[in-house]
């Protein structure tokens, strides 16, 4: 430990020196030169999170695929990948471990965003041990992995389904129009991959989500704006967060349960954290919508509206 600290003072000093021999640097240095020095030489000596996976993913990444090219034909480990043209692409085998890559059309976006081993492998589920992931607050943490992993068949695709996503997952599936934003493979005939068909039938889920892929849409209407609740866990940069909270018309009876989502005209398409059902009773039920500002006069005119299980058919381009 202080052989690393001595090689911090020294980094610190000498880019310290080097900044008073440049006649120019005071022009584009922030009013602490020392602050920004000093954090510079950190990420030298005790470089961070986005650093090392920059350094290291790539490495175990190449190890990863050549793994695969040993392998062969294997029933989960493979390539998955996110439908569409800049895909999320998980690469992932039994010892080498897994990557996690972002794309995306920006030059400059695209990026490795965890890495990790496998653990232990149960029928289709598989404990990770993730080693390194983008913090919580950055955008390539909406398309992290958590230390579960279950492999879901839908019809000639297997999914990547994390543990904290399956709930969604369910709902997507339920939608009768959505194909999860989940990385997937193709399992015997190859297919199209950045324009995927959603499978025909329901998913394998495991049992304790079964009961959230439905037969039948189910919908009804919001008969009031029972609640108003802060989120700040969930804020941006400039907005604030808050759960709208409706009553509903329809419950347990119809075939409801806490966990479904429903569209709600209007409003943005359920994820994960909006769009919940979070209790019911025989004959009622209570809606979760994320909303950002305090928009509850925009709320309460949703009054009246019909939500339903099944998304909304997409707009002819």
């Amino acid at each position: 430990m202080a052989v690393g600290y001595a090689r911090f003072a020294a980094v610190s000093l000498g880019l310290l020196l080097a900044s008073t021999a440049a006649t120019g640097i005071a022009l584009i240095l922030p009013p602490n030169p020392l602050s920004a020095l000093l954090l510079i030489a950190k990420e030298q000596v005790l470089p961070g999170v986005e650093s090392r996976l920059a350094e290291q993913s790539p490495v175990r990444n190449a190890k990863v695929r050549a793994e695969l090219a040993r392998l062969g034909e294997h029933p989960w480990a493979g390539v998955y990948r996110t439908a569409g043209i800049w895909p999320t692409e998980l690469v992932l085998a039994p010892e080498e471990g897994f990557t996690l890559y972002r794309g995306s059309g920006c030059g400059n976006c695209a990026r490795f965003v965890a890495l990790g081993s496998v653990l232990a492998v149960e029928s289709s589920t598989l404990k990770l041990g993730v080693e390194l992931a983008e913090p919580d607050d950055t955008s390539g943490a909406w398309f992290g992995l958590d230390d579960t992993l279950h492999l879901v068949r839908w019809g000639e695709l297997a999914f990547a389904v994390p543990a904290s996503r399956l709930e969604l997952f369910c709902a997507e599936a339920s939608d009768g129009v959505t194909f999860p934003y989940v990385p997937f493979r193709t399992v015997g005939i190859p297919g199209d991959l950045e324009h995927p068909l959603r499978p025909p039938g329901k998913p394998t889920v495991p049992r304790e989500f079964e009961h959230l892929l439905l037969d039948e849409p189910i919908a009804g209407s919001i008969t009031a704006l029972a609640a108003w609740r802060r989120r700040a866990e969930l804020d941006g940069k400039e907005l604030q967060a808050f759960d709208a909270l409706f009553a509903l018309d329809v419950g347990a009876d119809d075939g409801l349960v806490v966990g479904m989502h429903l569209f709600v005209p209007g409003a943005w398409r359920p994820d994960r954290f909006s769009g919940r059902v979070e209790a019911v009773e025989p004959r009622s039920a209570r809606l979760q919508l994320l909303v950002f500002e305090d928009r509850r006069e925009w709320a309460r005119g949703l009054v009246g509206e019909r939500v339903s299980t099944h998304a909304p058919e997409p707009k002819p381009r």
